[in-house]
């Protein structure tokens, strides 16, 4: 149901602040109307309430007794060239098509990124589309990083062929029909369709559901190649971010050496870019399992195009050596204005000092599929 506009924008009818016990539900009914989907009560606990970080700073804009917008920031945990601290992962940012227009989304977000400096948090990032990036980009300190960084390895005969079928599936996912799935992370990932994934990678083949430990903690202290920022992804973060769920869409594959895990990948399969296509969702090894590494990415694209999938399909920023991993595997870089769907990844720094610039550069930061919660 449309709810009243005030008549003028001077703020008499409108409360910012954070979001208050037993407000849940009208939270909930909020992300419905914006998002245009039934949101699970027990998937937004879980994204906002249960997170190894603790709970996130959620700031909504009451009127007449009920939600109009709001902005969620998540804690992330992460590594930023050596210092571990927290930083702010916008999430579901909303307003009611009816209360759009007026700032009050950008007053909140203010006021979140308030309290996460008083939490300590290092940063604020976001990945943006464009429509959400001219509002991000507005925030003090806020720039533009990159536009997502998607590299692919086509089980098609060329490039041709492969420049063709993207832009096919961009014409899809920009067409007016547009992919069903709502863009929030509280609806969950994107279905895989239909035992696709079982099929592409059954546990008969070394592939099984998630399950993580302190070796695979240990895995990430010692990772050989991560860029100098990156989000913590020791056992707690990996159990909650690939929790075990009906319909779970994910497989692991791990390479041990005696007791220790040496090299690890997550990849789920998903209907998108027009096509049929499995993600590396993580892909991370030790110093020293370099080959090790590189083979799980062969069983992958092997697995893949045995299951008939059109692809594999990756992110890596420029200059990281994940990225000049992939390329060495054979996947292609997709330039930003061929890609099915622009995203792009921008972040602020809260604390503004000698190091701000480096929170700037592409090649400083490690990121994967996992980092979003659309997939």
């Amino acid at each position: 149901m449309a709810l009243p506009r005030p008549r003028s924008a001077d703020g008499s009818q409108i409360d910012i602040g954070p979001l208050e016990a037993g407000e849940e539900d009208a939270a909930l009914d909020c992300l419905g109307a914006c998002f245009r989907f039934a949101p699970d009560p027990g998937r937004w606990r879980h994204l906002y309430r249960d997170g190894p970080a603790g709970d996130a700073v959620i700031v909504v804009v009451r009127s007449g007794g009920a939600l109009v917008s709001g902005v969620a920031l998540l804690p992330r945990r992460i590594r930023f060239f050596g210092r571990w601290g927290l930083a702010g992962h916008v999430l579901d940012s909303m307003t009611r098509p009816e209360w759009r227009g007026i700032g009050i989304r950008s007053a909140a977000t203010t006021l979140a990124r308030r309290i996460a400096r008083e939490r300590g948090l290092l940063a604020v990032f976001s990945f943006a589309n464009d429509s959400s990036l001219p509002g991000s980009l507005r925030q003090p300190t806020r720039r533009r990083v990159s536009e997502m960084p998607l590299l692919i390895r086509p089980f098609w005969p060329s490039r041709g062929t492969l420049a063709s079928a993207l832009v096919h599936g961009a014409r899809q996912w920009s067409g007016s029909s547009g992919p069903s799935e709502p863009e929030s992370a509280v609806a969950g990932p994107l279905p895989a369709g239909a035992d696709l994934v079982a099929r592409a990678f059954p546990e008969d083949g070394g592939w099984s559901a998630p399950a993580f430990d302190d070796r695979h903690t240990r895995l990430f202290e010692r990772a050989e190649g991560v860029a100098p920022i990156a989000m913590i992804r020791d056992a707690d973060h990996l159990t909650w971010r690939y929790a075990a769920a009906p319909g779970m869409p994910y497989r692991q594959r791990d390479v041990c050496d005696g007791a220790e895990v040496v090299a690890s990948a997550v990849l789920r399969t998903a209907e998108i870019f027009g096509g049929r296509v499995a993600l590396l969702m993580e892909w991370l090894w030790q110093r020293g399992a370099r080959a090790a590494a590189a083979d799980l990415v062969r069983d992958a694209v092997r697995s893949a195009r045995a299951a008939g999938l059109d692809a594999v399909a990756a992110l890596a920023m420029p200059g990281t050596a994940h990225r000049r991993s992939l390329l060495h595997l054979g996947f292609l870089p997709i330039p930003a204005w061929l890609a099915p769907k622009r995203v792009t990844f921008n972040v602020g720094p809260e604390n503004e000092g000698d190091d701000s610039a480096r929170w700037y550069e592409p090649s400083h930061w490690h990121l994967s599929w996992g980092d979003g919660f659309l997939l």
